[in-house]
């Protein structure tokens, strides 16, 4: 079995791009923010599936806060019933961070939909609703790798709330200064090329 290299270990904030290899029609071409990684799992939202249901209909009282698409997202196939928030954050105009606030990047926080959901409006400006969640159990994500279904690379800040989810997968290759960016043409169907 191939080791991982050190550099391509994932950690909170990184990005899973699914390889052209990976067949399971739930992540097939998908790209997920890792939110969690470590002793006890890990755990991700698949950022490039919007759904049809729309979030201002379901959570009117976030409708300013929502960015384009104003959809809910399929955010992974396990409980698809948990609804998670995804958003940008200010830690000057924040305050104080409760429990409420999962901070993932500097600027990137996943917050609790079973707190206040006015307040919640009032302290983001930009949100994404994700119903569902992808998890790793301990381990598991390594070996996933190894075997070749992801390529692990640094996301951005504006890849979990681009106006683009459906080329997302395209572009984070495409973007990569390794051979990777050659991946970003690969045709969804390769017998059709």
């Amino acid at each position: 079995m191939a080791s991982v290299d050190s550099n391509k270990l994932p950690k909170r904030g990184n990005l899973l791009v699914a390889t052209p290899r990976m067949t399971d029609p739930n992540f097939r071409r998908s790209v997920l923010l890792l939110i969690d990684h470590g002793e006890t799992g890990s755990l991700g939202l698949i950022i490039n599936r919007p759904t049809p249901i729309s979030v201002i209909e379901v959570m009117p009282e976030l409708s300013r806060v929502i960015v384009d698409p104003q959809v809910v997202f399929q955010g992974g196939p396990v409980q698809p019933e948990v609804v998670l928030a995804i958003g940008s954050i200010d830690l000057h105009q924040l305050g104080e961070i409760g429990e409420s606030i999962n901070l993932i990047t500097d600027s990137i926080a996943s917050y609790s939909l079973a707190s206040d959901i006015q307040e919640l409006s009032d302290r983001v400006s930009q949100l994404r609703i994700f119903s569902g969640y992808a998890g790793w159990h301990p381990g598991q994500l390594i070996d996933e790798i190894r075997a070749g279904a992801w390529f692990v690379v640094e996301g951005n800040d504006t890849d979990v709330l681009s106006e683009n989810p459906q080329g997302m997968w395209s572009h984070v290759l495409r973007r990569q200064s390794s051979d990777l960016a050659m991946l970003a043409n690969y045709p969804e169907e390769l017998y059709l090329n």
